[in-house]
């Protein structure tokens, strides 16, 4: 079920602003290692909830192999032939409009070293992570985000 929720929204257990599924036309998603991870659709412009589909607002999409993912939509391309073309980026990219001004990780692990980097961003956000890489090292990240 492809659905979509208000741009500010941190809770995704209900079906959102609107269920999308009925008008959705030819949906993709394209998952490039360590690359870009991308949502893209057509949706009639005359379709409920189509003035809302605007960048920023956030759409629940199923992909193969994972659970439901979340994408910020980032472009609404002109409509052509009565549709309109939406793209959205994983969430996880706006950690890409943080800051991590300066860290030292030292003697840490995977997921202590995502830790660290994650308290120690510019701005607040609801982001975890987890890894299992046990080998212990050291980093300086400085002016870098988190995506970096």
């Amino acid at each position: 079920m492809i659905s979509y929720f208000n741009k500010t929204e941190t809770t995704f257990t209900n079906n959102g602003l609107g269920i999308l599924d009925d008008y959705v036309i030819r949906p993709i998603v394209s998952e490039e290692m360590n690359g870009l991870f991308i949502l893209e659709f057509d949706y009639p412009i005359h379709a409920p909830h189509s003035s809302k589909l605007i960048p920023e607002m956030l759409i629940r999409a199923p992909v193969p192999d994972l659970p439901d993912q979340l994408f910020r939509i980032n472009e609404r391309g002109d409509a052509i032939h009565g549709l309109c073309h939406i793209v959205g980026y994983h969430i996880f990219y706006d950690l890409a409009k943080n800051l991590i001004e300066d860290t030292f990780i030292t003697i840490k692990n995977g997921s202590g070293a995502l830790n660290q980097l994650l308290n120690n961003t510019q701005y607040s956000h609801h982001f975890t992570s987890s890894s299992n890489i046990s080998t212990t090292n050291n980093a300086r990240l400085v002016r870098l985000n988190p995506v970096e």
